[in-house]
């Protein structure tokens, strides 16, 4: 079986229980990894990722400083463990309720030589199917290939942008990336049912 790997926060323990009692029932029994809470850390960011219409520059919030550091943390566990492919999960993610047999299906479908499937995405709208894909926002659900994610931490440094944005600019370009469509793992943050840190 592949191996999970979830990322948790502990100010926030009312989210893995939940995570886990769900996964469970999927026969999915993850690594519990504990991440960098940004905003208690105190992190703050010097260098801009984005530039403002009226000039002023745009720097990553607190907490998705901490997002990052945290998801650098559990590839690099996951690389340690030594596993030929693995998924990185975050804490609120919801299965959807076929999800075994869906990730079945897609996972033989997937070429040979993919080394990122991205099974939460946000803003790809198209018919239902397999797509590879250089572009598209989310990291709530991934599996790496092993190689993929070495590389994946030599481009992601320095810390200069939000999680999803480095993805985009720095690794999906030069690794072979699909995504599936519906896609197979939602959020209860990005669904409005528990709020975002990055708010804060």
């Amino acid at each position: 079986m592949i191996p999970w790997y979830i990322i948790t926060l502990e100010d926030e323990p009312w989210k893995l229980p939940l995570t886990l009692e769900h996964l469970k029932g999927f026969g999915i029994t993850p690594k519990v990894i504990y991440g960098i809470n940004g905003f208690l850390a105190g992190l703050k960011p010097t260098t801009p990722h984005d530039v403002d219409p009226d000039g002023k520059y745009r720097f990553m919030h607190t907490s998705q400083a901490g997002c990052v550091i945290s998801h650098l943390m559990a590839l690099t566990l996951a690389i340690a463990d030594g596993a030929e492919q693995f998924i990185i999960a975050e804490d609120d993610i919801v299965l959807g309720k076929d999800f075994n047999a869906d990730f079945d299906r897609w996972y033989k479908a997937l070429p040979d030589d993919t080394q990122i499937f991205q099974m939460q995405h946000y803003g790809f709208h198209q018919s239902p199917g397999l797509y590879q894909c250089i572009n598209s926002f989310g990291t709530a659900c991934i599996l790496w290939k092993r190689d993929a994610a070495r590389q994946a931490m030599r481009m992601l440094r320095p810390i200069e942008s939000p999680f999803d944005v480095m993805l985009i600019r720095k690794v999906y370009p030069f690794l072979k990336h699909f995504v599936v469509e519906p896609a197979l793992v939602t959020e209860r943050t990005s669904a409005g049912e528990w709020p975002s840190s990055i708010t804060r």
